[in-house]
């Protein structure tokens, strides 16, 4: 596992290219501790961000609904990310989410001891979150 406290990294595509998002997926391989999450598109709510991060981690997020459990959701993907042993998270277009999703993420990852790798297309993403411990990578 990545240490606790892992650093949030930031990386920049600019050109939002199609061979660095598949590049990316390719290196998602939960055996070797690596989750690529593809949030999809939309508001960025915690609750498309928690089914997408169970979706990352081969999980089901319609089951959150069926099981009432839609509030929980984030909290469930964290336990995922623990029992997975997920040593790096990668966020692919991460300048997409709103900063809360940020510091959901960030928070995840920390107390899972995961480092959390944001994949963001405009520098200004980063620029709008000043209060966030995102750091170039």
């Amino acid at each position: 596992m990545a240490a606790a406290g892992a650093p949030v990294m930031v990386l920049a595509d600019p050109g939002d290219s199609p061979g660095c998002v598949a590049g990316l997926s390719a290196r998602h391989d939960l055996g070797r501790g690596v989750a690529v999450c593809l949030p999809q598109p939309g508001p960025g709510s915690a609750q498309a961000l928690a089914g997408d991060l169970l979706t990352a981690l081969g999980k089901f997020p319609g089951a959150l609904a069926a099981g009432h459990l839609s509030r929980r959701g984030l909290e469930l993907a964290g336990l995922w990310l623990r029992a997975e042993q997920v040593q790096d998270l990668v966020v692919l277009r991460a300048d997409r989410l709103p900063a809360r999703c940020w510091t959901s993420l960030a928070a995840l990852a920390a107390a899972a001891g995961t480092r959390l790798w944001l994949v963001v297309h405009q520098a200004a993403a980063v620029a709008s979150r000043p209060d966030h411990p995102a750091r170039p990578g």
